[in-house]
């Protein structure tokens, strides 16, 4: 059986192959994918994700990790969201995702800003907040923008985001964190939470295929 890291390295580097812009299709939608952006085309847990995400009709999301911004879309067609900031750290993917915002006409209810986490919301706080997040724990300390899709060195994002999310979040608002125990490391992401005094809450858990190999994917509430 082939290990988990070398199937994502696999599906990121048919990835970066495409240099050409492309369409998809979520849930019967279509979406624009730019080169160097993180595809659902091979990653299929962004439509998993926008399937069975428990959106809270009217309230406000902040999404980080928007790639195409897929994500924010179906919250606010599907979810009836009333307003989504969806971020991304890929200066590209938020040219995607503001293209596809577009094509869906959805420019005054999903604004797209380039952020680093909540570097951009020093005192903002949402009803929802959502990150599908790089769940391959890795020892490679460099990354590319496109591999920190995937990758996250000794979990530094996650920590980060466990650490600072509280702060963001409104009475009785939720966290969620979209995860894969297939190719991410739970009992690593649980002492993470445990840590800072925080537990976590599996809303979802899916089963899919990647490379014929059963692939498990978790839509997760961080408490």
């Amino acid at each position: 059986m082939r290990k988990p890291s070398e199937i994502a390295y696999e599906l990121l580097n048919l990835s970066q192959k495409e240099k050409e812009k492309y369409f998809i299709k979520l849930l019967n939608k279509k979406f624009i994918v730019h080169p160097n952006v993180f595809s659902p085309k091979f990653f299929n847990d962004t439509e998993l994700f926008a399937r069975y995400f428990p959106h809270i009709k009217k309230g406000t999301m902040l999404e980080i990790g928007t790639g195409i911004g897929a994500i924010a879309i179906f919250a606010i067609l599907n979810g009836k969201m009333k307003k989504v900031i969806a971020t991304d750290i890929n200066q590209i993917a938020v040219k995607n995702a503001k293209e596809n915002v577009q094509r869906y006409g959805l420019e005054r209810k999903i604004r797209v800003i380039k952020s680093n986490m909540f570097e951009k919301f020093k005192k903002s706080k949402f009803d929802i907040i959502f990150f599908n997040a790089p769940f391959c724990f890795t020892k490679k300390k460099k990354l590319t923008v496109l591999e920190k899709a995937l990758f996250d060195y000794n979990y530094k994002t996650l920590r980060r985001f466990i650490h600072n999310c509280k702060n963001h979040i409104r009475k009785n608002g939720h966290i969620f964190l979209g995860f894969s125990s297939f190719f991410g490391d739970f009992n690593k992401l649980t002492k993470i939470a445990n840590h800072y005094n925080r537990r976590i809450k599996m809303v979802k858990s899916i089963v899919t295929k990647r490379k014929g190999q059963k692939v498990r994917l978790e839509i997760l509430e961080i408490i």
